[in-house]
């Protein structure tokens, strides 16, 4: 998850001989346990989510799917901060939560750990998430990172594609991002020491409708969002590529804790996380957003649009 302006996310369930119990019952293949037509058992899994709408959807849809398994599921929607989700693994109150592999590798490692390499950055997630009893599913395609965007017209006029596109034409345009962007290192100044990039400009604007607004009227040229804010789709916005990795990655990720470390579940969240794109992320968005549907039932569509319920 983006690390700018959101408050993070996360930090455990069943005892081990009840999960293993709970394997074993599935594996002999008994129908009269009350679960699901999966592998799940009955096995009970709180899944706890951040506190803004994409997280909601996203442990909606894992919990969703895990329930479709015969696991017995509950989700906490807006549960807390990354610090109060983290607390929770570690005492039992959450058993699963979706999270972003940058910004939860920088929790528990240290500041800039995460890099701009996925498979690295998993790999130091998987360790980092080990020390603390925590088990790492596999990543998703599906990133939701800070990005600059720009309106049609201004990537045609002026050739944009990437964030090395901007060096050339920056010192005439104005960026419109969060107060702090002028002091983080993956903002003003990584522009600056990476790319070359010095817009003649810098707007200090909310994160949110405010900066969408302040790039459609042209108060602004480039804006610093999230990769799966609703209006990029809405108004086909073009999301600059960070071609020389200025920021790290932050692919949806879900984790958990250590009883949750069976084939059976990592089977369905795996498949899950396999099936969502960011440009699906941006949708879904638009419809809890936007339309104000409830979490619930953005991702019941998801799912069965999926074929994974």
């Amino acid at each position: 998850m983006p690390t700018t302006t959101r408050t993070g996310v996360l930090r455990t369930g069943a005892l081990a001989l009840a999960l293993a119990m709970g394997v074993a019952l599935a594996a002999c293949g008994d129908d009269d346990d009350g679960g699901g037509g999966g592998g799940g058992g009955g096995q009970a899994i709180t899944v706890g989510a951040a506190t803004f709408p994409e997280s909601n959807i996203l442990a909606q849809i894992y919990g969703q799917a895990l329930e479709a398994e015969g696991f017995d599921v509950t989700v906490e929607e807006s549960f807390g901060a990354r610090a109060a989700l983290l607390d929770g693994l570690g005492d039992g109150s959450v058993d699963l939560t979706p999270e972003y592999v940058g910004a939860l590798l920088n929790e528990l490692a240290g500041p800039d750990t995460a890099t701009s390499d996925t498979a690295e950055s998993v790999g130091l997630l998987e360790d980092a998430a080990a020390e603390d009893d925590l088990v790492v599913f596999e990543a998703s395609d599906a990133e939701d990172v800070d990005a600059l965007a720009v309106t049609p017209e201004t990537a045609e006029e002026l050739g944009l594609e990437t964030y090395s596109d901007l060096a050339e034409a920056a010192g005439d345009l104005t960026l419109g991002a969060p107060p702090e962007c002028a002091e983080l290192a993956a903002c003003i100044p990584g522009l600056r020491d990476t790319y070359g990039i010095e817009f003649g400009e810098f707007v200090p604007l909310e994160a949110g409708p405010t900066i969408f607004e302040a790039l459609e009227s042209e108060q602004i040229d480039v804006a610093r969002v999230f990769s799966t804010d609703p209006p990029i789709g809405e108004n086909d916005l073009v999301v600059l590529e960070d071609d020389m990795g200025l920021n790290p990655v932050q692919n949806v990720i879900p984790v958990g804790s250590a009883d949750l470390d069976t084939q059976d579940v990592a089977d369905v969240v795996n498949a899950v996380s396999a099936a969502l794109t960011t440009e699906t992320l941006i949708d879904l968005n638009a419809r809890a957003i936007i339309d104000k549907e409830d979490a619930k039932d953005v991702a019941a569509d998801f799912l069965e649009q999926e074929g994974l319920v």
